[in-house]
């Protein structure tokens, strides 16, 4: 940014913008050391953020982490995500959130996740199946990767990506899951 007017001078990752497109001089905008790629409000106000940045405001974060409202560090929430991207969340009301891409966490440098579910707190969700496997076949890529989640139904998500196969069964790109993990005919 370069209002020097107000202030606000140098590089931030997450800026306000008021409703008519100006810069909204009454937020904090805030920095990281890195971009922030993707990011989804939460029923409760906050965002859940994707980043090639390892800190944020100064302290340390993993590459899914989670803001308040009004943008500073929600240190509440540890997915421990440190390689990889995400792509698309899909937030619950109860703070439990999806997210979709392709990444590993800290801890399990074997366990490449395509589509997990967070606990409030950022654990996986144990009554989740997050180890789908996910294979892309022949597909030109890194690996499979998971690209968007919509809700279909209460008990029903449709996952679309580039994927071939998801435990062994075809699925070219689109599967409907249930609220188990469950990959539905």
């Amino acid at each position: 940014l370069s209002d020097t007017q107000r202030g606000f001078v140098g590089s931030y990752e997450l800026i306000w913008f008021t409703n008519t497109g100006y810069l909204d001089t009454t937020r904090i905008h805030r920095n990281a050391n890195g971009p922030i790629w993707e990011f989804k409000e939460l029923p409760d106000g906050k965002f859940i953020c994707f980043c090639s940045c390892s800190q944020y405001e100064g302290q340390p974060v993993s590459k899914l982490f989670r803001v308040h409202a009004d943008g500073s560090l929600d240190t509440t929430f540890f997915t421990g995500a440190n390689w990889g991207e995400a792509n698309d969340f899909l937030p619950l009301a109860d703070g439990r959130v999806y997210a979709a891409g392709l990444f590993r966490r800290s801890g399990f440098p074997d366990d490449t996740l395509n589509l997990v579910r967070f606990l409030p707190n950022g654990d996986l969700d144990p009554t989740f199946n997050n180890h789908l496997d996910f294979e892309k076949g022949d597909l030109d890529g890194i690996g499979p990767n998971v690209f968007a989640l919509h809700q279909l139904a209460a008990d029903r998500i449709l996952v679309m990506g580039r994927f071939i196969s998801i435990d062994g069964q075809p699925h070219f790109g689109l599967a409907v899951i249930d609220s188990t993990g469950t990959v539905l005919d």
